[in-house]
């Protein structure tokens, strides 16, 4: 990502409708390789003269397809921004396994953006990264260094690491739960444990086999 590219966090739009003036976009299938798999999505164009610049739409957490960014692509290609959309690693028509690293999907958003602007019917000096949640951790790391991203934006981001947003998350459900002190203290150890994982020779690893290794299958 180029030095002085703006990072923009968004709220979720409150409605991903589109223009009822606007022609539905076209609609072309692809695939694109990404260490070692082959991913698949699809790219939706506007309906006017191109090129276009356009926007990879990036996951939130767990498995996940396109169909449910397909609203808000669609709205983009009509506001004349292609979008593309895919199904993440490990889900829907995309090979690999569901159990990943950040760095790997850092590496699908990358080699995404490289796909799409190798399309004629995109400008290849805009193309930008969307990302929802916890691909709001992904487009900043996808970005940075690479020349290729004009623009990020993210939605619904989290200002903290991922392991300490989703031990907050789990722990405040625990004592909600009634579960008292005892529930939350082995709350906070299961994360810290956690976090050293990802410090020491464990680190490495995907985060299913890092806890088989640490604590038996």
């Amino acid at each position: 990502m180029p030095a002085g590219v703006a990072v923009a966090a968004l709220a979720p739009a409150a409605s991903a409708a589109a223009p009822a003036t606007a022609a539905a976009p076209d609609r072309i299938a692809m695939t694109f390789a990404s260490g070692g798999l082959r991913l698949s999505g699809e790219l939706l164009v506007p309906s006017g003269r191109g090129p276009h610049p356009a926007v990879v739409m990036l996951h939130g957490a767990g498995p996940d397809t396109r169909e449910g960014y397909r609203p808000v692509a669609t709205a983009f290609a009509r506001a004349g921004v292609a979008a593309f959309i895919f199904d993440k690693r490990g889900s829907g028509r995309s090979q690999g396994d569901p159990d990943y690293r950040y760095a790997e999907l850092a590496g699908d958003a990358r080699a995404a953006v490289g796909a799409v602007r190798a399309r004629p019917e995109v400008s290849g000096r805009g193309v930008g990264l969307w990302g929802l949640s916890e691909g709001g951790f992904i487009a900043p790391l996808a970005a940075a260094g690479n020349a290729e991203v004009a623009a990020v934006a993210v939605v619904s981001p989290s200002a903290l690491a991922p392991v300490v947003q989703q031990e907050w998350a789990v722990r405040n459900g625990v004592r909600a739960s009634g579960s008292g002190a005892l529930g939350t203290r082995s709350v906070t150890t299961f994360y810290r444990v956690t976090r050293s994982l990802g410090e020491g020779p464990l680190a490495g690893l995907g985060p299913r086999r890092a806890r088989d290794v640490a604590f038996g299958p």
